[in-house]
């Protein structure tokens, strides 16, 4: 019987109550009409598959979700746990709302397929190979994880956004399996937290394929100890990766570092943090031009740290040159850190552009083909974004090529060294700024190639300078021109280049 066949036998008039009822439990027996279907977990069995677990409120039978169900977990059912324990299922939707607190399972290698969206409370954990897909969106207001138990990767499949909500979180664990895969249609939105790995010393591999990924400024992602997560392209246009928030590179209690981020995506545009911890080096892969207008730190106050860079490039300071609005990044390498651009000898083509600050401590290393301290640049459409600083706190290294455009600035408490084991060039709108003390005590640029000078060298006194004195500041295999400029903190003194390096001021 269907619901045309009905209405036809009794013309335009409106079937009577006791009718309306009968038909409706016949539609309902004959699967013709979806139906409302809420967990009870009346058996006490916790299993999906079992009907006499699911209610409708409106007074249907107790059937197993099927095509076309909006299956509830939370408001007016059981918040107990429940195993899907069929090996593959599909209904419209499924809502686990706020009243949800348990744990919904996927057995392992089943299926489970909404028409519509996903709406996620409470606890959500993936057995082995099993797999969600959704014909909209997949929202995460609770904790979605894989089952590190099991040898397998579990998917989940969205038709439009997966979206990670303030509070939320997705982790992904290993153990005996292979991780976890994130495949949307639509993009992924992060305003909770991802876990690569846990804080219990339990590695983690994430995958994501997505056409943008959009971390917003609440959103923090760890990628522990010898964790990785990857951010691929999905097949046709993507936009770059947008981190707003804070990423984490290996931070882990015990053993950390070797942390690994991956994209293929070209750009990566970082307005957030990106910090690098543990001595094993982390990693950044893939064919991408990194935008930081927010801070990248390798290391900390406390404990040093490395950050290999691989296959591309890196600009400090500047957004996506189509924007309207420049801002100013950070990047800090701390005392006994590394950033390498790349670390690996095959790859030497990796440039750094600053325009905003790189600050490197005592013992700090930063090694690329060229780092590019920019000047103050206008461009045509957006006007004026910033001159670049490189801040040296103590002897550091550079090493690569050093090209000069913004401020090079000896600073710290301590006179120190700088080298670069490349080539050494200012342009006219670069300044080199250097200090003196008296015991001919200065800082010194140590330059392993050519340093080919312009611009201004801005020398400052730490105290009153006695005469009698020459500090030699800057050394180089081959010095072939001058700077146009130098301020001196005090009248009597004078630049002497004589005939060869190194160049030196006397008084």
């Amino acid at each position: 019987m269907t619901l045309s066949h009905v209405f036809g036998r009794i013309s335009r008039k409106s079937p009577p109550l006791f009718l309306k009822a009968r038909l409706r439990l016949e539609l309902l027996e004959d699967r013709t009409v979806p139906a409302q279907l809420v967990w009870t977990n009346g058996t006490s069995d916790g299993l999906w598959n079992t009907a006499a677990n699911w209610t409708d409120p409106l007074g249907g039978p107790s059937v197993v979700p099927g095509p076309g169900d909006y299956v509830l977990f939370g408001n007016l059912g059981s918040n107990t746990p429940c195993l899907m324990n069929a090996s593959s299922a599909t209904v419209d939707r499924i809502i686990m709302d706020g009243n949800y607190t348990s744990t919904f399972t996927l057995g392992a290698g089943n299926s489970l397929t909404t028409s519509n969206s996903f709406t996620q409370y409470g606890n959500l954990v993936m057995n082995g190979s099993s797999n969600i897909t959704t014909g909209v969106a997949f929202y995460i207001f609770g904790n979605v994880s894989n089952n590190p138990g099991f040898i397998a990767t579990p998917t989940i499949t969205t038709g439009s956004n997966l979206e990670i909500a303030s509070g939320a979180s997705l982790t992904a664990i290993v153990g005996f399996s292979g991780g976890f895969d994130i495949d949307s249609g639509g993009g992924v939105v992060q305003d909770g937290t991802i876990n690569v790995g846990n804080t219990a010393g339990v590695i983690g591999t994430l995958t994501i394929t997505t056409p943008f990924f959009d971390q917003n400024a609440g959103g923090v992602t760890h990628v522990r100890a010898a964790s990785t997560l990857s951010v691929l392209a999905a097949s046709g246009s993507s936009s770059p990766p947008v981190i707003e928030g804070d990423i984490f590179l290996g931070d882990s209690p015990y053993i950390q570092g070797g942390a690994t981020l991956v994209t293929d995506m070209k750009w990566l545009i970082s307005s957030g943090r990106i910090e690098a911890i543990g001595s094993t080096p982390n990693n950044i892969f893939g064919d991408v031009r990194i935008f930081n207008s927010g801070v990248i730190e390798v290391g900390s106050t406390s404990a040093a740290s490395a950050l290999d860079f691989e296959d591309g490039s890196l600009t400090i300071g500047t957004a996506d040159p189509a924007s309207t609005v420049y801002t100013f990044g950070y990047m800090y390498v701390y005392a006994g850190s590394t950033a390498a651009f790349p670390a690996a000898a095959s790859a030497t083509t990796f440039d750094v552009v600053a325009s905003g600050t790189v600050e490197v401590s005592a013992g700090g290393t930063i090694a690329m083909n060229t780092m590019r301290v920019a000047a103050m640049e206008l461009h045509a459409a957006n006007g004026v974004y910033g001159a670049g600083i490189l801040r040296t706190l103590g002897a550091a290294t550079i090493g690569g090529n050093l090209t000069n455009a913004g401020l090079v600035d000896f600073g710290g408490v301590s006179l120190h060294t700088v080298g670069v084991t490349g080539n050494y060039r200012q342009d006219s709108s670069g300044t080199l700024a250097m200090r003196l003390d008296n015991g001919a005590a200065s800082d010194a640029l140590n330059v392993g190639g050519t340093a080919d000078l312009d611009g201004t060298l801005d020398l400052a006194g730490l105290a009153s300078l006695t005469t009698g004195q020459n500090w030699n500041l800057i050394f180089a295999a081959n010095i072939p021109f001058d700077f146009a400029s130098i301020l001196y903190p005090d009248s009597a003194l004078t630049w002497a280049r004589g005939l060869g390096p190194p160049f030196s001021v006397s008084k």
